[in-house]
């Protein structure tokens, strides 16, 4: 015989035993509920089966907090590693509401040498205004495309556009700082990003003065908040084993959600040093991904529950 808790969750449990001392065993392991038991020559095998329990991140529970258009994709990558992921889209982004630049923009794109996307965000609505604009693909002709990273990479693939340019360091700084030694004299560029886009991009463009730049925004980012989870009682109860940030803005929805809660009890698994400071100034415990990408922040987490349980 045998019990299972909470299966298929990060609070799994199984005790395989007899009927006769299934009992015994059962309240040795504090198994609680919710739990099944099962009764049959089908436990015999429950080691051969287990494939779940024996996955990098299986008993590990993990809090998402990318935006509601991007959250799927990171969850599905940590479960299949095993983690039981709580989705919290903490942020969200929406198309800015006076698009008077924006229109201007799209009326003298011909007039650009080069386009810079910092975020898959800034890609999508990009090319939705584009086209309520009544323009495609074309009305970008010879201009020049650089990413941020490799998921903004991504983004710009499903249009079947490729980057000329992506740093080595996926952050604004690396990005601005290449563009600066790589953009011809006198190039133009078109920054097409957040409202609240960071100062690291401009400050190493604006170290080359003969580079225009045009720092359009083309959406608003907002802070979400849901009735769902509670983050902050599973925070303080031990229930949740880290949170995981993509962005600074992922850090900001995540605190103004769950406010009151103290954050030194949150391990924080951060895409990057922008990311890590923000999450540092509210006292987080944090540790940053190798580089700025989902498969990195992916190999991160498991690092992060192999520290924990000293097998890493």
């Amino acid at each position: 015989a045998a019990v299972l808790q909470q299966g298929t969750t990060a609070g799994q449990k199984r005790v395989v035993a007899t009927v006769n001392t299934l009992k015994q065993a059962s309240d040795a392991a504090k198994i609680q509920t919710p739990a099944i038991i099962v009764v049959g020559q089908v436990c015999q095998v429950a080691d051969t089966f287990g494939w779940y329990e024996k996955l990098p991140l299986a008993g590990y529970k993990v809090l998402v907090t990318r935006p509601k258009e991007l959250v799927s994709g990171m969850a599905k990558k940590l479960r299949e590693q095993g983690a039981e992921v709580l989705e919290l889209p903490a942020i969200g982004v929406k198309p800015v509401e006076d698009r008077t630049n924006l229109s201007r923009v799209f009326e003298k794109l011909d007039t650009y040498q080069w386009i810079a996307f910092t975020s898959p965000s800034g890609v999508r609505i990009f090319f939705e205004l584009l086209m309520e604009a009544g323009k495609d693909i074309r009305a970008l002709g010879q201009i020049k495309i650089a990413a941020i990273g490799r998921g903004t990479e991504k983004a710009l693939k499903k249009h079947n556009l490729y980057p000329d340019l992506i740093p080595e360091v996926f952050d604004g700084a690396s990005l601005g700082e290449k563009m600066a030694k790589e953009c011809e004299p006198g190039a133009k560029i078109l920054l097409a990003r957040a409202a609240i886009g960071n100062k690291e991009v401009i400050e190493e463009l604006a170290k080359r003065e003969d580079l225009i730049v045009d720092d359009v925004a083309i959406y608003d980012t907002f802070y979400e908040n849901q009735d769902l989870i509670d983050e902050k009682g599973q925070f303080e109860s031990g229930k949740i084993d880290c949170a995981v940030f993509t962005s600074a803005s992922t850090v900001k929805g995540f605190v103004a959600a769950t406010e009151g809660l103290d954050y030194t009890k949150v391990l924080a698994a951060c895409i990057g040093k922008q990311t890590q400071e923000e999450a540092l100034r509210y006292g987080m415990k944090t540790a940053v991904a190798k580089e700025a990408s989902i498969d990195s922040l992916v190999e991160l987490v498991i690092k992060l529950k192999g520290q924990i349980s000293g097998s890493y």
